[in-house]
């Protein structure tokens, strides 16, 4: 149907902006996509002509980590996607403002929200301590929109549990979370942490009987 780009040209990618009204939608679509794109390193571009045609050409690099696709990096925290076990994450490098914390957790939640991943692993070892009202903030506005979007299980890595603050901390997530209907662990080591995720997966995945290998003797 095509897309008049000299009305629509600045509004084609921003969020809950629609063009066709009589098809459903939401105004979505586009929007992830372009995040997406962008998370990757990647650019997209449209062409359009009226009653005429729609062309998205996208250019994407090529990862040369699968495990460590960078999305997010600040010197106080960086966001990185594993496509090997379907996990976004975040590594802090703190002690970390509340703002800094907000504006990490708002950022995570655009790209589990892009690339619907159901696991989110968070390695606090140096995030240093969180303020009770930023807590509740995550807990009351991010926990929610992550589970509607997919979110199914959160891994903490934290060598160790000394700090009072920190448990405390570490207790209230898993207490929250748990409305949610999110499975929380917390670990010791990153190893231990993406073993747990990938057994998790594979639960999560159904086998197909006629896929399934038997050995016979």
């Amino acid at each position: 149907m095509g897309i008049d780009l000299n009305t629509h040209k600045e509004n084609i990618f921003k969020l809950y902006r629609r063009f066709h009204p009589h098809i459903e939608g939401r105004g979505l679509g586009l929007y992830l996509v372009k995040l997406q794109c962008e998370a990757l390193g990647g650019t997209i571009h449209v062409e359009s002509e009226l009653n005429k045609y729609t062309k998205f050409t996208l250019q994407l690099p090529k990862p040369e980590n699968l495990q460590m696709q960078l999305l997010f990096d600040e010197p106080y925290a960086q966001i990185v996607f594993d496509a090997t076990i379907n996990s976004t994450g975040v590594t802090w490098h703190g002690p970390i403002t509340s703002e800094q914390y907000r504006n990490v957790f708002a950022k995570a939640l655009e790209f589990l929200t892009a690339y619907n991943t159901p696991n989110w692993v968070s390695n606090i070892s140096e995030q240093g301590h969180i303020e009770k009202e930023d807590q509740l903030w995550m807990f009351n506005t991010i926990l929610p929109e992550a589970a509607k979007n997919g979110l199914r299980r959160i891994a903490s890595i934290q060598p160790t549990i000394e700090d009072y603050k920190v448990k405390a901390y570490l207790d209230a997530i898993e207490m929250n979370i748990s409305k949610f209907g999110i499975h929380y662990k917390s670990f010791r080591s990153v190893h231990e942490t993406l073993e747990w995720i990938q057994e998790e997966n594979e639960k999560a995945t159904p086998i197909n009987k006629h896929d399934r290998s038997v050995d016979r003797i």
